[in-house]
């Protein structure tokens, strides 16, 4: 509970899944202003790659840092991905952040196959899908939202599928 007196129903639940899918994972938070207090968390899997970024603030005196801190938080956490229930984001979110509204993890386990299906590929198949990002519109994986995540995974699976082709020839 906040220092005002509201619940943070979602964190716990929110950590929890989090540590199911990321045992390794970071979560890390720094002050970035005082006066507001504002403060920045930043959620990371295993292999260290950032999956959201979530910003914090309050203006009253009297919320103590933690509660700012479990705040920012518990927001990285939705914004990578780990969504309780549908009631878990507000209107604003579903339309600002559609990667969250789609349920607990689903982002996080898109990323998990990207990096499964890049650390099947050859240097030179790497070097390829590199071309091919730099040709989309995606932007860093790791910001992806969740249609261009699938996008990118059914392109990763597309040249490992070329490529068991040839091999199978």
């Amino acid at each position: 509970m906040t220092a005002d007196g509201r619940k943070v129903p979602w964190t716990n639940l929110r950590l929890r899944a989090f540590r199911d899918a990321h045992p390794r994972g970071q979560i890390t938070t720094r002050i970035n202003g005082e006066d507001p207090l504002t403060i920045i968390a930043e959620v990371a899997d295993d292999a260290g790659i950032l999956l959201a970024r979530a910003t914090a603030r309050h203006t009253r005196n009297d919320f103590a840092v933690e509660d700012v801190e479990t705040s920012a938080v518990s927001r990285a956490l939705k914004f990578a991905g780990f969504v309780i229930d549908d009631d878990d984001l507000t209107p604003r979110e579903e339309m600002e952040f559609p990667a969250a509204a789609a349920k607990a993890a689903t982002r996080a386990d898109l990323l998990a196959r990207v990096h499964e299906l890049r650390d099947a590929m050859t240097p030179g198949e790497r070097t390829e899908v590199k071309a091919w990002l730099a040709q989309t519109d995606i932007g860093p994986v790791t910001r992806a939202k969740v249609p261009a995540l699938v996008e990118v995974v059914e392109h990763l699976e597309s040249i490992l599928s070329e490529r068991d082709d040839e091999t199978d020839a």
